[in-house]
């Protein structure tokens, strides 16, 4: 040993495994393997050192998620259940806060606090508490994921990122400071699932943590392994206290040294694994809407429960069902996402279309794509759920609130006045014949087609409450108006737009009330482009990113044996138009046949469909591309939709998982500076105009390029031109090695002066992206003799948004966690109805640590706020 790690009085081996939820076998096999095999090999060797003393017995540290299954799993014996509990309550089996390891950038805010219930509920059965966290594998995380744990009451994340892939450039050891001001002491490894034996030469601190993490789903050490390693150390480090302890252990002595000089830092560890999010389309538009549908069921849930429509039995129901929904979209975002590539699928893969097409068919690629549905189960059965109580909330309230069977409930959990677009396609056999009115302005409303679905626009919606809609019998037939002619123009009172005939493109967006033209000139706005990325591209991205070259690096991160390759790059052209102007909205659309190389020997689609839809009612856009049977290539490629604005000065705001940040200030060095991943919107803003952009199905973007097979040290400008990823098959293993299948995106328009807050911001997109729930009165439904006619907002604040109301069953108390919308600090009022008793604060880590109940004089409680920090209310119901 060398320079100051002379002076170690104390090295703390903590023993760790890397879970991942599939990689090195089916995902079922992997939990099978945990629960039986290695849980015995792992108790074999607790159970060997029991008699030792502290120190010396082994110690095992999981995942809280991974720990909780293995206690109720069936391939658990009952004998290793009991051995399991034995180690825990000896502190021979431990577990961390969080769940396991997570994408978090992509993650929803409620799925990673959800997330921390596993630990909760160990903690609750057995006592011991965690401070520490760990994550491993990948490279980068949103910054929120630090105020998060500093919520949860974490003191402690050790971040390992996998060996060779260039990671954020961050000390070894710092204070992550979320935006709110939270802050985690975080240890970061580079190369490195864990931390080396010995401590490196600069290190200062008199304590280290050897980290010794075995690697991907790879078993316990047996006892004369332990023996081994610990000889080892005191030989290397005969003056050094050596003990086997946790990661809690580690931070407990680290904290009593001088930690005041350690630098903090604030920005965003950007995710450089995040495009494979893009090689599950049709899953990620799922989940992404899926998540605001059960954001709002469950706020419906709770109303019915406010306003007593609920038994105690369909409370606990419908609980465990939003629970299990919320884990089912947590398991999605898990960071594996399916099998090794070299696993399943060889090194001998065939490229040319028709020896893949017959490949595609024999057991290595049917194992692979068996993992693949592994992962698509999650999103299917969050969905599954999800509709379960959406259709169930929406049906009781209406049933207590609407007065006959010619009504119609529309519900709006956001804590302001909303109006948007509504599906009414459940109500199309109830409508036909009828004129649809607003029950509060008895204004007839707009109702259109949108392919099979029945859509409408509603205004000014309650906060946190609901509006009636009534039928009248029509007194004349409605008709629609079609115009199917080579016009290429459509246009309403604020937007012309015009589209290029040949190559599809939109080349002008004009703003008739700012007078201002936003498509940059020459450049294809709208554009749908088809990539095939060859030999040279996996080169370049290869010698950008990667640090240091080890065989995993090609397995893993390029195509085994592709053929020489050119890049290559597709668009359609020649399309047919067609426009319909129904009431309310018009629409324009094109479309084209693709039969070029493109299709016979890659994975184009066969057609692209594009639709432009603008509305009576509604300053916006609304603009969709449809990719018509996508067809599969073992080649990798990737599909974008550019939007080359035309705004100088551009400033460019992101609003990612609970914050908002600036490209070109707040990334982190070698984080992902070339690909983006938004939670619900971005903005583009420039001399007094700007447009804010809602994808509805893809949450990755890049600036001034496509971000694919890219990797930028950092950012020091920006353009105005971005361009979405529709898909991409950049990985080389684990995720889907190829698409196909029908797929559709949709983005919303927005124009802005420029001058629009934050919160503002926030609040477009929201309603954007958030459903709108609906339901009709169930004529066979007897429970309710008189309309519930309590129509004011259970909750209001523009400057909050609501993330979840827990209904606990039980008891009459409501949970409703919130986020600051304004990004920054200050006081907000919150008003509640006369259906809240009194309120507290509580602890987001434990509910049974709060401020003192407070009874609210004339419905208002305030609430300070850090930006962008989230607060959980305890809400007093009156009986």
């Amino acid at each position: 040993m060398k320079g100051k790690a002379l002076y170690m009085k104390k090295v703390i081996i903590v023993f760790k495994s890397h879970f991942d939820m599939g990689y090195t076998d089916l995902a079922e096999n992997v939990l099978k393997n945990y629960c039986t095999g290695m849980l015995s090999d792992m108790l074999d060797t607790c159970e060997a050192t029991r008699e030792k003393p502290i120190g010396e017995r082994y110690v095992w540290t999981m995942q809280a998620w991974l720990l909780t299954y293995m206690l109720s799993s069936p391939y658990t014996s009952d004998e290793n259940k009991v051995r399991v509990e034995e180690c825990i309550r000896g502190n021979q089996l431990v577990w961390t806060r969080t769940p396991f390891t997570v994408h978090t950038e992509f993650s929803g805010i409620e799925e990673l606090a959800r997330g921390f219930k596993y630990s909760d509920a160990l903690t609750d059965s057995y006592g011991y508490r965690p401070k520490s966290a760990k994550m491993t594998d990948v490279p980068g995380h949103t910054t929120y994921l630090a105020s998060l744990l500093n919520k949860q009451g974490v003191e402690f994340l050790h971040l390992g990122c996998n060996p060779c892939c260039t990671p954020p450039d961050v000390p070894r050891l710092f204070w992550w400071q979320g935006p709110d001001g939270g802050r985690v002491l975080t240890m970061y490894s580079k190369g490195q699932y864990g931390s080396s034996l010995l401590p490196p030469d600069d290190w200062e601190y008199p304590v280290w943590l050897s980290l010794a993490q075995t690697n991907d789903n790879k078993g316990t050490l047996s006892n004369e392994q332990v023996k081994e390693l610990l000889d080892k150390a005191r030989k290397e480090m005969p003056d050094t206290e050596i003990v086997i302890g946790t990661l809690d252990d580690f931070y407990n002595e680290l904290s009593q040294c001088q930690l005041d000089e350690i630098p903090v830092v604030t920005k965003d560890l950007a995710d450089t694994w995040i495009h494979g999010v893009g090689s599950y389309p049709k899953e990620v538009s799922e989940i992404r809407k899926t998540r605001h549908e059960l954001c709002e069921a469950e706020k419906e849930l709770a109303l019915c429960k406010a306003y007593g429509l609920l038994t105690e039995e369909e409370i606990t129901t419908y609980t465990l069902k939003i629970e299990e929904a919320y884990e089912q979209g947590l398991l999605f975002d898990e960071h594996t996402w399916g099998m090794a590539g070299l696993t399943s699928l060889g090194t001998n893969r065939k490229f040319l279309k028709k020896e893949f097409m017959e490949e595609i068919n024999l057991p290595g690629p049917k194992l692979a794509e068996q993992s693949w549905d592994e992962q698509r189960v999650h999103t299917a059965s969050m969905n599954r759920l999800t509709k379960e109580l959406s259709t169930f909330s929406s049906q009781r309230l209406a049933d207590y609130v609407l007065e006959n069977e010619d009504e119609i409930m529309v519900f709006n959990g956001m804590s302001w006045t909303r109006s948007g677009i509504t599906d009414l396609s459940f109500a199309a056999n109830f409508l036909e014949g009828y004129d649809l009115f607003d029950g509060d302005t008895h204004e007839k409303i707009s109702i259109w087609r949108d392919d099979e679905k029945l859509m409408s626009y509603v205004s000014n919606i309650p906060a946190m409450s609901w509006k009636k809609l009534k039928r009248k019998k029509q007194s004349v037939v409605s008709s629609e108006e079609k115009t199917l002619v080579e016009d290429n123009v459509l246009e309403n009172k604020r937007f012309r737009i015009e589209v290029d005939k040949q190559n599809g493109s939109i080349s002008s967006i004009y703003d008739k009330k700012n007078n201002y033209e936003y498509v940059e000139k020459n450049q294809p706005f709208g554009q749908y482009s088809y990539d095939v990325y060859g030999d040279q591209s996996e080169k370049r991205y290869i010698n950008s990113y990667v640090y240091r070259f080890v065989a995993w690096v090609i397995d893993d991160l390029c195509r085994i044996n592709m053929p020489e390759q050119a890049d290559l790059t597709f668009t359609p052209s020649n399309f047919s138009m067609e426009r319909c102007t129904e009431e309310g909205r018009s629409v324009l659309r094109w479309y084209s046949e693709i039969n070029d190389i493109s299709v016979s020997e890659f994975g184009n689609a066969t057609s692209a469909e594009f639709i432009l839809s603008l509305y009576d009612a509604q300053d916006v856009i609304d603009f969709s591309v449809k990719l018509h049977d996508k067809q599969a290539t073992p080649f990798p490629e990737g599909g974008s939709i550019s939007f080359p604005f035309a705004m100088d000065g551009c400033k460019i705001e992101i609003g990612k998982i609970g914050q908002v940040i600036n490209p070109g200030k707040d990334v982190q060095k070698d984080a992902n500076n070339a690909l983006y991943c938004l939670e619900n919107w971005m903005s583009i803003t420039g001399n007094h105009v700007g447009m804010l952009v809602v994808p509805l199905d893809t949450p990755l973007f890049g600036i001034d390029s496509k971000g694919i097979y890219e990797f930028y040290s950092q950012r020091d400008s920006v353009t105005p031109h971005v361009y979405f990823n529709l898909f991409n098959t950049q990985w080389g293993t684990n995720f889907p090695q190829w698409i196909d299948g029908n797929l559709s995106y949709s983005f919303r328009f927005l124009p802005l002066t420029g001058l629009e807050t934050t919160d503002e911001k926030q609040r477009l997109a929201l309603e954007a992206s958030a459903p709108i729930l609906v339901a009709s009165k169930n004529a066979s439904f007897v429970g309710n003799q008189d309309p519930l006619s309590e129509q004011s907002s259970l909750i209001e604040c523009e400057t909050f948004r609501i993330l979840s109301m827990q209904s606990k069953p039980g008891t009459d108390t409501v949970l409703v966690r919130l986020i600051d919308l304004e990004g920054k600090k200050g006081k907000a009022d919150i008003r509640f109805n006369h259906a809240v008793k009194s309120v507290r604060l509580v602890s987001m880590c434990d509910d049974r640590c709060a401020d003192e109940r407070q009874t609210l004089f004339e419905g208002i409680y305030t609430l300070e706020t850090m930006p962008f920090e989230i607060h959980t209310l305890e809400l007093s119901l009156v009986k």
